[in-house]
C-alpha cells in the first residue's frame, strides 16, 4: 500500500481559464499557491500560437520558470482529434498529432500522458463492439510508441456514452494492453459509484495500475468538476482504495476557473487531507 501523504499536490492547466493566461503570471499561482506541479492540456489550435510543436521548450520554460513541474500532458481530443472515428483519414491525423504531442510532452519532462479512449463518434457505429476492439488498436499503438519516450500512457475513464464508461469496459482495456494505466476520473463514474469502479479494480488484481488521477467532484447526475466536498464523492473512501491500489502519482485537481482559484486548490486540499 501506498502512503497519500507522498502525493504531490498538482492542478490542471484548466485552472487558470484558457491559454491566454498560460503566461508567467498564470503559472506563478499555482507556486504562490503551493501547488507543486500541473497538467498541461494544449490543443491543436493553442499549440500554434506557442509555436508548441517546433520549439515546446518555449512554453515549458514559462512553466518551469514559474517554479512548477510539468507532471502530465492531456493529449489533444477536440478540434477534430479523435481515435474513436470510423473515418481513416481523421484516424490519421488524429495520430498523427497525438504523437506529436507525445513527442513535446518527453521533452518538456513530463511523466504521464492521458488519453480520453473516444470522443464523439459514438453514434457513427452501430455495433459497440466494433467500436470498441478499433479504440484498443489504436490505444495500443499510442500506448507503445508513448512508453518508447519513457512515458506512462493513460487511459480516462469516460462519462456516458464514451469508450470506458464502465470498469468493465476499463478493464478490458487494461487486460488487452499490459502498458496502459487508468487516469481515474473521479467525477465520471456515471454507470457505477466509485466505490464499485474501485473494487472491481480490486478484485481484478490491477494494483499499481491507476497512473493518475484527476480530482474534482459531482453529483452522479453528470460531470460537474466542483471542488471535492461540493458533491457527493466520499473522500475517505477514495483515498482508501488509491492506497490500497499502490497509487503513486500527483494529486491533480482539476476543476475550472469558474469554480475555483489556485489559492482554493490548496486550501481544499488541506481540508480534505486532514
Amino acid at each position: 500500500m501506498t502512503d497519500r501523504k507522498d502525493w504531490k499536490l498538482g492542478a490542471a492547466s484548466c485552472i487558470l481559464g484558457g491559454s491566454d493566461n498560460f503566461t508567467h503570471e498564470g503559472f506563478s499561482e499555482y507556486s504562490n499557491a503551493g501547488i507543486y506541479c500541473c497538467e498541461l492540456s494544449i490543443w491543436p489550435k493553442s499549440m500554434k500560437k506557442f509555436d508548441f510543436i517546433d520549439h515546446p521548450e518555449k512554453l515549458g520554460n514559462i512553466i518551469r520558470g514559474a517554479g512548477v513541474e510539468i507532471y502530465s500532458v492531456h493529449l489533444p481530443y477536440a478540434d477534430g482529434v479523435s481515435l474513436s472515428s470510423p473515418d481513416i483519414e481523421r484516424t490519421k491525423s488524429s495520430l498523427d498529432i497525438i504523437k506529436t504531442t507525445i513527442r513535446c510532452a518527453a521533452k518538456l519532462g513530463a511523466k504521464v500522458v492521458v488519453m480520453h479512449p473516444s470522443w464523439n463518434y459514438y453514434d457513427q457505429w452501430d455495433d459497440r463492439e466494433e467500436l470498441i476492439r478499433h479504440g484498443i488498436e489504436r490505444m495500443k499503438e499510442v500506448c507503445e510508441y508513448a512508453n518508447s519516450f519513457g512515458l506512462k500512457c493513460a487511459a480516462e475513464n469516460m462519462i456516458i456514452p464514451g469508450l470506458c464508461k464502465s470498469p468493465e469496459e476499463m478493464l478490458r482495456y487494461l487486460k488487452e494492453i499490459p502498458e496502459l494505466g487508468m487516469c481515474f476520473d473521479l467525477n465520471h463514474s456515471l454507470v457505477k459509484t466509485n466505490e464499485e469502479f474501485f473494487n472491481q479494480l480490486i478484485e481484478a488484481g490491477m494494483h499499481g495500475r491507476i497512473y493518475h488521477i484527476h480530482v474534482s467532484d459531482y453529483d452522479f447526475v453528470n460531470e460537474r468538476h466542483w471542488l471535492p466536498g461540493k458533491g457527493v464523492n466520499d473522500w475517505d473512501m477514495i483515498f482508501s482504495k488509491l492506497e490500497e491500489l499502490d497509487y503513486k502519482g500527483a494529486f491533480m485537481y482539476e476543476v475550472e476557473r469558474t469554480d475555483a482559484t489556485c489559492y482554493d486548490i490548496a486550501k481544499n486540499y488541506q481540508e480534505i487531507m486532514k
